[in-house]
C-alpha cells in the first residue's frame, strides 16, 4: 500500500484558489480541520466519561468501571496508533569537541533563523542535510530536533553551499513564519510519517481509529499543502538573506545534480568493480570525492541541467522544483566547479578523515560478503556466457537462448542484450521473464511502450512488482508524472487484491 496519502488534484487546486482568494477564512477552515485530528481522542474520552457518570449516578458499579475502562483503553489505543519510535535518527553523533567550527556555524544559523536548538548533530550516509523533528507522542507533542548531515554532502559541497542548505532546513522552523503556519506544517509531516503505520491491523478498536485517520489524513493534507508550499518559499528566502542568493542557488543546483550522480552513477560504478575484483580497491567514502571529480563531465553536462530545470513538481509536492527556486532567487542555473575546500574539510578538520574511515569500515563489514559473492557469480557467468557464445543462437534450445540473453544483459548491458531478448520473444511470445526484461530495456531507451509490457508482466507475476515498479517509477518521475505512478500502483492493487475495487 502507498506510504503516503493520495490527494485529489482537483481538490488541491480548488483549495489553493481559496487560500489566495480568502486567506483569513482559509486559515480558519484549516484550523478546524487540523483540530478534527484530535476528534477520535475526544470522542472516545467523551463516550467513556458519559458511561462512567451514568454508572456513578445510578450506582451501577459495573457500568462505571466499564466506562472508565473504555475511556482509558481508548486513549491507550489512540496513543498506540499515533505514537512514534523515540529513537533518534541513525548515524554517527558528532560532538562540539570534534567539530567546533561546525557547531559555531550551526549556532550562527540558529540565531539568525530562530529555529530550535538540536538535541544532537548526526552524520549519516545519505545525500541530504535536514533538521529532523521527532515527536515522541505523535501529534500530541514531545518534540526533539536533530540536525542530520550526509557525509557525501560534507565531501562534495563548499562550506557556503552547505551552510545555505542548513539555513533552508532551519528556515522551515523559523518563528517569523508564524506559529500557526509552523503548527500546520508540523502536523502535515507527522501525519505523513504515521500514515503507513496506520494501514496495519490494530484490533477492533484500533481498526476503528486507524480507519478514521486513513480517511482524515488525506483530507487534512490537502488543506496543509498550501502552507507547506509557502514554508518552502520562506525557507529559500531565509537562506538567501542569511548566506546569500548566489551560494543558495549553487547549493540547490548541486544538490539536484550531485544527488542524481550519487544514486545513478557513483554507487553503480563502485559496485561494478566487484565483477572484476575480489575485494574493493578502497572504501566507498574514501573514493567518493575522486569519483565525483572524475564524473564532472556528467553532472555538469548541459543535458543534465536542462533535465533538472524541466522537471516539474507534482501537484501534491510542496517542493517547487529547481527552476522555480532559482527564479525566486533571481539566479541563473550555473553549476560551479568542484570546491577547492569542502565543507567537511573546513568545518571538521581531522575529524573528517576519522569519519570517512569509520563509515568505510562499517560499510565493508556489512558488504564484504555480498561483494565477494558478486565476484564469484561474475566469474561463473563469464564462463557460462563464453560457452553459450560458441554456439549459434539459431541452434540453441529455448532455455539456452534465454540464458544467453540474460547473461549478455548482465555482463555486457542493454545494447547487446536487446536483439537476443527479441529472439526469445519471437520464439516464445509469452515468456514472462523475457517480457519483463524487454519492458525494462524499452524504458531505458525512453520508449513508452515499456510501461505496458512491465505492467502486464507484474500482473502475471506478483513477485516482480517491487522491482518492476522501481523501473516504472524512475521513468515516470524523471518526466514529472508521479501521478501516473500512483495510478499504476492502484491498478496493480486492484488486480492483485491489495485494495478493494472502488
Amino acid at each position: 500500500m502507498s506510504p503516503l496519502p493520495l490527494l485529489d488534484p482537483q481538490r488541491v487546486a480548488a483549495l489553493e484558489n481559496d487560500a489566495h482568494a480568502r486567506p483569513t477564512l482559509y486559515r480558519t477552515r484549516t484550523a478546524m480541520v487540523a483540530a478534527a485530528g484530535y476528534a477520535t481522542v475526544a470522542g472516545l474520552l467523551l463516550v467513556g466519561f458519559t458511561v462512567l457518570i451514568m454508572g456513578a449516578l445510578e450506582s451501577r458499579v459495573v457500568m462505571a468501571v466499564s466506562g472508565l475502562a473504555f475511556m482509558l483503553g481508548g486513549f491507550y489505543v489512540v496513543l498506540g496508533c499515533l505514537s512514534q519510535q523515540t529513537e533518534p535518527p541513525s548515524g554517527r553523533t558528532i560532538t562540539a569537541n570534534e567539530a567546533p567550527e561546525l557547531f559555531r556555524t550551526l549556532d550562527k544559523i540558529r540565531r539568525k533563523t530562530g529555529a530550535p536548538a538540536p538535541a544532537a548533530v548526526i552524520v549519516d550516509d545519505a545525500y541530504r542535510a535536514a533538521l529532523v523533528e521527532q515527536a515522541r507522542f505523535g501529534p500530541f507533542g514531545g518534540y526533539r530536533h536533530y540536525i542530520v548531515i550526509g557525509l557525501p554532502l560534507l565531501l562534495s559541497l563548499s562550506s557556503s553551499e552547505l551552510a545555505a542548505m542548513l539555513t533552508m532546513e532551519h528556515g522551515r522552523f523559523c518563528a517569523r513564519q508564524g506559529r500557526f503556519a509552523i503548527w500546520v506544517c508540523r502536523l502535515r509531516r507527522l501525519w505523513n510519517q504515521l500514515y503507513s503505520n496506520l494501514q496495519q491491523e490494530n484490533g477492533v478498536l484500533g481498526e476503528f481509529v486507524a480507519r478514521f485517520y486513513l480517511w482524515y489524513i488525506p483530507h487534512f493534507q490537502a488543506y496543509a499543502l498550501t502552507f507547506a508550499r509557502e514554508q518552502e518559499a520562506r525557507a529559500t528566502e531565509r537562506a538567501a538573506a542569511v548566506i546569500g542568493s548566489h551560494a543558495t542557488a549553487s547549493a540547490l543546483t548541486k544538490l539536484t545534480l550531485f544527488g542524481r550522480f550519487h544514486d545513478e552513477h557513483y554507487w553503480p560504478a563502485y559496485w561494478r568493480q566487484a565483477d572484476h575484483r575480489a575485494d574493493p580497491p578502497c572504501g566507498p567514502y574514501a573514493g567518493l570525492a575522486e569519483g565525483y571529480r572524475q564524473g564532472e563531465r556528467i553532472w555538469r553536462s548541459s543535458r543534465w541541467l536542462k533535465e533538472a530545470l524541466a522537471r516539474k513538481p507534482e501537484y501534491d509536492d510542496p517542493d517547487p522544483g529547481l527552476s522555480q527556486r532559482l527564479a525566486q532567487l533571481s539566479q541563473e542555473a550555473r553549476p560551479t566547479a568542484w570546491p577547492r575546500q569542502s565543507a567537511g574539510e573546513k568545518w571538521l578538520g581531522v575529524t573528517l578523515g576519522k569519519l570517512v574511515a569509520e563509515f568505510d569500515r562499517e560499510w565493508l563489514a556489512l558488504n564484504r560478503q555480498h561483494w565477494q559473492a558478486r565476484f564469484r557469480t561474475a566469474r561463473q557467468e563469464d564462463s557460462e556466457l563464453a560457452t553459450l557464445r560458441l554456439i549459434s543462437p539459431d541452434t540453441l534450445e529455448n532455455h539456452q537462448l534465454w540464458r544467453l540473453a540474460e547473461l549478455t544483459h548482465a555482463r555486457h548491458g542493454s545494447a547487446e542484450a536487446r536483439p537476443l531478448v527479441e529472439r526469445v520473444l519471437t520464439r516464445q511470445p509469452e515468456h514472462l521473464k523475457a517480457r519483463f526484461l524487454q519492458g525494462r530495456l524499452l524504458l531505458e531507451a525512453g520508449e513508452e511502450r515499456g510501461l505496458d509490457m512491465l505492467e502486464e508482466a507484474m500482473k502475471q507475476d506478483q513477485q516482480s512488482v517491487d522491482e518492476g515498479m522501481g523501473y516504472c517509477e524512475r521513468y515516470l518521475v524523471k518526466r514529472g508524472r508521479r501521478h501516473d505512478v500512483d495510478a499504476l500502483w492502484a491498478r496493480l492493487g486492484h488486480y492483485h487484491g491489495w485494495v478493494d475495487a472502488a
